[in-house]
Formats: structure tokens, C-alpha cells, sequence
């Protein structure tokens, strides 16, 4: 094997294990963010029971609350609040027809049934 062979293998097998590590990285930071969608519309609807009406940033702050507090640190680095609210949106979106088809799922008052 050449000098030059050498160089380059002692430079090239770093960055492939580097890329490699960020790739998992990625790959375990997306993993987690679609379990965390997966429980949003429960916890968005939780807000609405324990909340009611008329208090939509308390009901935000509670959910990202709960949401952080379901990742590990190594992925709360990497997902910002408005990242969270903008997947608590959508899960609103995708939750508020259920609220409408089932008027038992919450309680506009503010009170847990």
C-alpha cells in the first residue's frame, strides 16, 4: 500500500464513521419526534379537559411541557419549542373533527367529566 493510499484512508475512515454516527443521530432524533406525534392528539385533547376554553396558550405551555418532558436530553438539543408547536398544530388540526363527532371526548368547561 502507498504513502498516499495510507493518507487517504487515515483521513476517509474518520469522516465515514463521523457521517455514519450522524446518520443514527438523525435516525434516532426522527424515531423519537414521530412518537411524540403519535401521543399528541391524547395530550392535546388532555389539555382541552383539563383547560376549557378560552385559554389556548396555557393548553400550548402544558402540551410542549409534556412533550419535553417525554425526551431524553440528547434529543431535546436538537428539537426546538417551535418545532413542537408547529407538530401540535397539526395534530389540532387532525384532533378537532373527533371533538365535533364525539362532543363526550372533552368538556368545554374547563372541568374533567
Amino acid at each position: 500500500m502507498t504513502q498516499t493510499t495510507k493518507t487517504l484512508l487515515e483521513i476517509t475512515i474518520p469522516i465515514l464513521l463521523a457521517a455514519g454516527a450522524a446518520l443514527l443521530a438523525v435516525l434516532r432524533h426522527n424515531g423519537k419526534l414521530a412518537a411524540i406525534t403519535a401521543v399528541l392528539p391524547a395530550l392535546v385533547t388532555e389539555a382541552e379537559r383539563l383547560f376549557g376554553l378560552d385559554t389556548g396558550m396555557i393548553k400550548l405551555s402544558w402540551v410542549v411541557e409534556q412533550v419535553y418532558d417525554r425526551l431524553p436530553e440528547t434529543v431535546t438539543s436538537w428539537v426546538s419549542a417551535k418545532q413542537i408547536e408547529r407538530l401540535i398544530e397539526a395534530a389540532l388540526k387532525k384532533t378537532r373533527p373527533a371533538w365535533v363527532r364525539k362532543p363526550g371526548l372533552i368538556c368545554t368547561s374547563g372541568k374533567t367529566e
